[in-house]
């Protein structure tokens, strides 16, 4: 098993260009349902007038073309880790697909979940919304190298749309085997409690991603045990999944207690 920074594998493929026979030759990407209509449209094979812009999920033609553009360059480069599973795993792997997936569009069910593999869906919203400035770009970055670090430990993970739902107070970045999760990103040793705190404010378990060589495993668990001894809840069904210094480490927190 390879074990460093998520995204890091030396399988990644994100430079390779996959030939597809929707692509023509200026390598310009069209959608499949409007080729068929072109094929249907009995106009002499011309292209039937565009639709004007709609306001659903802030896309229009030409932002449509770009959205469906990255989609497929994040299917590229997020692969799925291992195409060799046994039975039993498929079985189980379909189970908390489907767990996770339910789960997601109940909390969100306007919402259009694109599987970037098999065990990774993002909402499409949450791509949009990605393409709105370098900061929003680059928290999705990061989010989803923590989702694709979280399926390559064998969970499912679907990514949220930012939008507020109205469904309580909570709003978690994703749902991980079926459960609410929170995404942080830290650096700081004095960083991570806190930061653990207000994520299980958002949601029912926390995934972490903590880089920084000067501690230890040992180090960072203590900070865990600190924090849980100030919140005031039942935590006894709550997973916290680290990805610590690039490796992947799942605990319920009854057991760092």
């Amino acid at each position: 098993m390879y074990h460093g920074m998520p995204g890091t594998d030396f399988q990644c493929r994100c430079s390779m260009v996959m030939w597809d026979p929707e692509i023509d030759g200026k390598y310009e990407v069209k959608e499949a349902e409007t080729q068929k209509q072109i094929e249907n449209s009995g106009n002499g094979g011309k292209e039937p007038p565009k639709n004007k812009p709609t306001a659903q999920g802030g896309e229009d033609d030409a932002n449509r073309k770009r959205i469906n553009a990255k989609v497929e360059r994040l299917k590229q480069s997020y692969t799925e880790p291992s195409k060799k599973r046994n039975r039993l795993d498929e079985t189980l792997c379909a189970a908390r697909i489907l767990t996770t997936l339910n789960a997601a569009k109940q909390r969100q069910p306007n919402e259009d979940f694109v599987e970037i593999n098999k065990q990774l869906y993002v909402a499409r919203n949450r791509i949009v919304e990605s393409e709105k400035s370098s900061n929003a770009r680059e928290i999705f970055e990061k989010e989803l190298k923590t989702a694709q670090a979280l399926v390559n430990a064998n969970n499912a993970v679907a990514m949220l749309s930012e939008a507020w739902n109205g469904n309580g107070n909570k709003r978690p970045d994703a749902y991980v085997n079926g459960i609410s999760c929170d995404f942080k990103k830290v650096e700081s040793l004095k960083k991570l409690g806190r930061n653990f705190r207000n994520g299980l404010k958002q949601a029912d378990s926390v995934a972490i991603d903590f880089y920084n060589k000067e501690y230890r495993l040992i180090d960072v668990l203590k900070e865990f045990r600190l924090s849980i001894k100030r919140i005031d809840k039942n935590l006894n069904k709550t997973n916290l999944y680290l990805i610590f210094n690039g490796v992947y480490y799942c605990f319920a927190l009854s057991e760092i207690k």
